[in-house]
């Protein structure tokens, strides 16, 4: 599946597949990651589900289809989605 590598879509994409596996969890980006970087991690409340920030180039997340967003948000948070 070929996505926009456009970060913006590729931050929208990582906030439904968060919202779709927890709906009270909710992600926090770094602007500071660098043209076509998104680095971000997931929190509930004030708990950190990822134990890394995470950074991605956008071209690594426009390849993957929307269930591998998924698998990929689920083993970075171990489990805790």
């Amino acid at each position: 599946m070929q996505t926009s590598e456009d970060p913006y879509q590729q931050r929208e994409r990582i906030i439904r597949a968060v919202k779709q596996l927890d709906s009270s969890a909710s992600v926090e980006f770094d602007d500071n990651a660098g043209p076509n970087f998104i680095r971000f991690r997931i929190v509930r409340g004030s708990v950190f589900l990822t134990k890394v920030f995470p950074s991605y180039h956008c071209s690594e997340l426009c390849d993957k289809s929307d269930d591998q967003i998924k698998a990929l948000l689920i083993s970075l948070s171990g489990g805790l989605l």
